[in-house]
């Protein structure tokens, strides 16, 4: 699927929503769908006061227990929650997005309440460059228990296929905080209102080998990306003994601009021509495993 460097430059330039940017603003990147997996600590803190009282169970599941958080495209499969990019920016025609999308939001985040113990391990979170299109030959650059990534999945599916695996990590970075704004409870079920900051790299990886990165600073972009979300859990018929709940939601990710940025700019236009390659992969080729 190739566009002309024409096309992909109307989209960029159609990207930028205002013409003079002098105030920096917020604006939406995209939405990860699917939600976030609470790891707990396996420490009983289910009796009155926080007293152990020898019994895991739900009353452990709590925000002073938390060992780390996982963004998962559901219950049952830990592959990132799938990633739209918001097509007002036309991202979605920069990065060849397709439907369902191959993209997704991996993070985990280690809490400050983390006490490792029988069968608690906050995992790493590792950072991929595509080499073939063949994921299994993608580099691995470290990350490390608090990290994010919005990664490139290959196969059908993307992401939603369990076995499929990134091949590409277009933005990443280790700098991740995890606000819980609000947790209140209906009946059995929570809703979580959360927030926070991802901190990247300060570069957009492109997917085509030979590309060079490019800086978001030249993108009128600065290096934090903000985010927020609600998500809900129905406790019903959880006995505690997982040491997880799982909160679906969507999770809102806003890019933040630089000020003082006139705009249309070369740089924008130099978005385009290297995002014009990055899209030149066929169909066919991009959802190769």
């Amino acid at each position: 699927m190739r566009r002309s460097v024409l096309s992909l430059a109307a989209v960029a330039i159609a990207a930028l929503f205002v013409s003079n940017q002098v105030q920096a603003a917020e604006v939406l990147l995209g939405t990860a769908a699917g939600g976030m997996m609470i790891h707990y600590n396996n420490i009983d803190n289910s009796g009155a006061g926080g007293v152990p009282d020898g019994i895991i169970s739900g009353y452990d599941e709590n925000p002073n227990n938390i060992a780390y958080i996982t963004s998962q495209f559901s219950s049952t499969n830990s592959n990132g929650a799938a990633f739209s990019f918001n097509p007002a920016l036309g991202l979605d025609t920069v990065f060849a997005q397709i439907n369902p999308t191959q993209f997704a939001l991996d993070l985990v985040y280690k809490a400050s309440t983390y006490n490792p113990g029988p069968g608690v391990s906050a995992p790493t979170l590792n950072f991929k460059d595509n080499v073939d299109a063949h994921s299994a030959d993608a580099t691995t650059t470290p990350g490390g228990t608090t990290a994010f990534g919005i990664d490139d999945y290959l196969g059908t599916g993307g992401p939603g296929v369990s076995t499929n695996l990134n091949d590409n990590s277009i933005y990443r970075g280790t700098g991740v905080t995890f606000n819980i704004d609000n947790l209140t409870k209906i009946g059995t079920v929570y809703t979580l209102t959360i927030s926070g900051t991802l901190t990247t790299d300060g570069s957009t990886h492109w997917y085509t080998v030979g590309v060079p990165d490019t800086t978001l600073a030249s993108q009128g972009l600065t290096n934090v990306f903000n985010y927020t979300g609600v998500l809900t859990y129905d406790s019903a018929g959880d006995t505690g003994a997982s040491q997880t709940d799982f909160y679906a939601g969507s999770v809102s990710i806003f890019a933040n601009t630089l000020p003082a940025v006139p705009l249309p700019s070369a740089a924008w236009l130099g978005l385009a021509l290297i995002g014009s390659l990055a899209a030149k992969r066929s169909l066919s080729s991009l959802r190769k495993a």
